[in-house]
């Protein structure tokens, strides 16, 4: 009985956390592309994921916009063009408008949407947890294709523009076609993949 009350506990507190960083991210994110900074395409910014935003910051913030998603979120936003992306714990991902917070449209996923989207090319890609990985339009939210994995993803996508690299719960590193999903390697860990790849030099950078 002790076991199962710390779990929800658990559960509960990583829930708040995820709905926290999201009114975080629009209140110091939002100013940082204003002052400078196009975009923040993905978790971390760049496949290299140094962190690093370009801009400067105002003496003093204030909340510009707030959007609440059924149930919360734990995932980080991406932000492209004028609209800001970021999956749900209700199985959706949603594209709010970055002026005002809008809803633009969602997606239905598989499964609770735990992984960070990435957007490049007109397209946002991102895995669920019920282990498909998903690229969709990032103007209108329609679906392009998806691929099925053996396990829930919550690693975050990186690319190079022809190819996206994710990590599985399957215990596989995954490099697919951003054009059309096909597979074009996939690599055995030996262990939950949950952190983002890195792509540094060629090479992909991962840890399970």
């Amino acid at each position: 009985m002790k076991r199962r009350i710390e779990f929800r506990a658990w559960r509960q507190t990583r829930r708040i956390e995820g709905v926290f960083l999201f009114f975080c991210l629009l209140h110091v994110m939002v100013p940082v592309c204003v002052a400078g900074e196009a975009a923040w395409p993905r978790f971390r910014g760049d496949a290299q994921s140094t962190g690093l935003a370009q801009g400067s910051l105002p003496d003093s913030l204030v909340v510009v916009w707030t959007a609440r998603v059924p149930v919360g979120i734990e995932s980080t936003a991406a932000i492209w063009r004028g609209t800001v992306y970021v999956g749900g714990l209700d199985g959706k991902l949603h594209a709010f408008d970055l002026d005002g917070g809008g809803l633009k449209w969602t997606y239905t996923a598989r499964g609770e949407v735990k992984s960070s989207p990435m957007v490049a090319d007109g397209a946002v890609f991102f895995g669920d947890g019920g282990g498909g990985f998903h690229a969709v339009e990032a103007g209108t939210g329609r679906g392009i294709w998806m691929f099925r994995t053996g396990g829930e993803i919550i690693s975050s996508a990186t690319g190079d523009g022809a190819r996206v690299l994710f990590g599985s719960y399957d215990q596989f590193l995954y490099c697919l076609a951003t054009k059309d999903g096909s597979l074009l390697w996939k690599l055995e860990t030996g262990g939950y993949v949950h952190g983002t790849p890195a792509l540094v030099g060629g090479r992909a950078v991962v840890a399970g």
